[in-house]
C-alpha cells in the first residue's frame, strides 16, 4: 500500500474505534497525499506524451515508452479510485455527525471521480460505484427525515421525564403508552430512510427496550436491547465505543433485574432466560 491507502486504512480504524474527529482528520491527510500521487503521476504521463510526439517526427518507435505510459495510465486510475473511495469515507464521517450537505456532496465528489476518471458507472457491476449512488439516494432520503426524527426523539425524551415523575398510575400508563408510541413512529421511520441496519435505529431499538423495562415489560425490553446492540456491533464494529456503552447499559439491567428477583418483585423464572439473551450476542 502507498501513504494514501494505508491513511485511509488507519482512517477507517480510527472510525470503528468512535474517534471521528480523528477519522476525519486523517481522511484529509489521504486525500491529501493522493491529490499529490496524481498530480506527480500527471507530470509523469505529460513528458511521455511530449516524448512520444518528438518521437513520432522523428518516425521512431519505443516499446520501452509505450510500456511505461500504459502503466502510468494504470498508476493514474488505482489513485483516481483511492480518492473516490476516501471521499465516500468522509462522507460517511459527515453522515455519522448528521452533516447531510457535507456528506452528499463528499459522495458526489466520489461518483464524479468514479464516472470521468476511472470511466467506471452504474449498473455495470462495479459494486463500488453501484454502493455510492445507492449511498447517496439513501442520504437524501435521510436528509428530508433528519428534522422529524429530531422532534420525535425530544418528544419522546419529554414523555419518558414525565412517566418518571407522575405518581397516578392511571395517567402514568397513559404518558408509558404515548412514549413507546412516538418512540415506534421515529423507529419506522428511521428504518425506512436510513436502513435496518444504521445505528440510529439500534440506538431507538435500545430506548425502546429500556423504556419497556423500566415499565415492567422485561421480556419484550430484553428482546429489542439485544437486537440493538447486534445491529450496532454489526454496524459499527465491536470496538467502537457506542457498542461498550450498551453493553454495560444491558449489564446494568440485568443488575437490576436480578436485584428485583431476589427481593421478590419479579418472576425467577424469567432470570436464566434474559441471561441467556444476553450470551447470544
Amino acid at each position: 500500500k502507498n501513504k494514501a491507502e494505508q491513511l485511509n486504512a488507519t482512517a477507517t480504524e480510527l472510525l470503528s474505534k468512535g474517534r471521528n474527529e480523528e477519522a476525519l482528520d486523517t481522511y484529509r491527510h489521504a486525500m491529501h497525499c493522493a491529490r499529490e500521487d496524481m498530480m506527480r503521476v500527471k507530470r509523469m504521463i505529460k513528458r511521455i506524451q511530449e516524448h512520444e510526439q518528438r518521437s513520432r517526427d522523428d518516425n521512431i518507435k519505443n516499446k520501452e515508452v509505450e510500456t511505461l505510459r500504459q502503466k502510468l495510465n494504470s498508476n493514474l486510475l488505482a489513485i483516481a479510485s483511492t480518492i473516490a473511495d476516501i471521499l465516500n469515507n468522509i462522507g460517511v464521517v459527515y453522515e455519522m455527525d448528521g452533516d447531510y450537505d457535507a456528506a452528499i456532496s463528499s459522495c458526489l465528489g466520489a461518483l464524479d471521480v468514479y464516472k470521468n476518471t476511472c470511466n467506471r458507472h452504474e449498473n455495470t457491476n462495479d459494486p463500488d460505484v453501484d454502493r455510492t449512488s445507492k449511498n447517496i439516494k439513501q442520504m437524501k432520503i435521510a436528509q428530508g427525515t433528519s428534522e422529524k426524527r429530531k422532534r420525535l426523539h425530544l418528544m419522546a425524551d419529554q414523555l419518558a421525564e414525565k412517566v418518571r415523575h407522575e405518581s397516578i398510575p392511571i395517567t402514568r400508563k397513559e404518558l408509558e403508552k404515548d412514549a413507546l408510541e412516538v418512540l415506534r413512529n421515529v423507529l419506522g421511520i428511521e428504518r425506512d430512510s436510513l436502513g435496518v441496519s444504521h445505528p440510529a435505529v439500534a440506538r431507538t431499538l435500545i430506548k425502546i427496550g429500556k423504556f419497556h423495562i423500566e415499565t415492567n415489560s422485561f421480556s419484550n425490553g430484553m428482546k429489542e436491547v439485544t437486537t440493538g446492540i447486534k445491529i450496532l456491533r454489526r454496524s459499527l464494529g465491536k470496538d467502537h465505543p457506542d457498542v461498550g456503552r450498551a453493553l454495560l447499559k444491558l449489564a446494568v439491567i440485568l443488575d437490576e433485574r436480578n436485584m428485583s428477583m431476589m427481593t421478590g418483585e419479579g418472576p425467577s423464572s424469567s432470570i436464566s432466560s434474559d441471561r441467556d439473551a444476553a450470551l447470544q450476542i
